[in-house]
């Protein structure tokens, strides 16, 4: 006897978000071209952050409306919008919002798989970004290791594999 509801967002546009309590960084994608979705505008807690860059990357200054509401427990979204595409991006803290100090995480840094569950036969096709989070410097190389999940638990496994990228002038691998 509760309603219910539930939201089905189909879009061709992609976002990621990670957000502290000094910084936000989103990063978007146009999933027709398969390329950075450059001047895609970002809001934030009904605040306007600005617009992606040629790499589809905007960081700008965390709204204090969303610090509060994050605060207080409430969740919050980013909307994007571009050439008349509209997509909401649901917003985690990334672990800062209570007692993180800035500089206390020194990279903006993401690696995202294409699924969550592999066999070990399957190929596993893996992006990422990661920048310095002061200066927005990209490092020289990143080395990436993949290793298996052990359940939410933090206990480290042995390396399924290692390589070692050069990221682009945007930091993405």
């Amino acid at each position: 006897g509760i309603a219910r509801q539930t939201v089905l967002q189909v879009t061709d546009v992609a976002a990621y978000s990670t957000v502290t309590s000094t910084r936000s960084l989103v990063w978007v994608n146009d999933l027709k071209t398969n390329r950075a979705l450059s001047g895609a505008r970002v809001t934030m807690a009904g605040k306007g952050l600005g617009t992606t860059n040629r790499d589809g990357l905007l960081i700008a200054r965390t709204p204090g409306a969303l610090r509060a509401d994050a605060e207080e427990g409430v969740s919050s979204v980013a909307v994007v919008r571009s050439r008349g595409r509209e997509m909401f991006l649901p917003l985690e803290g990334g672990g800062c919002w209570h007692g993180c100090t800035e500089g206390s995480d020194a990279w903006w840094n993401l690696l995202s798989l294409d699924r969550g569950q592999y066999r070990p036969t399957d190929t596993i096709n893996v992006w990422g970004v990661v920048r310095d989070r002061q200066s927005s410097a990209v490092p020289k190389a990143v080395t990436v290791t993949l290793a298996a999940s052990t359940g939410g638990s933090y206990t480290t496994q042995p390396a399924i594999t290692r390589q070692t990228l050069d990221p682009n002038p945007a930091g993405a691998y």
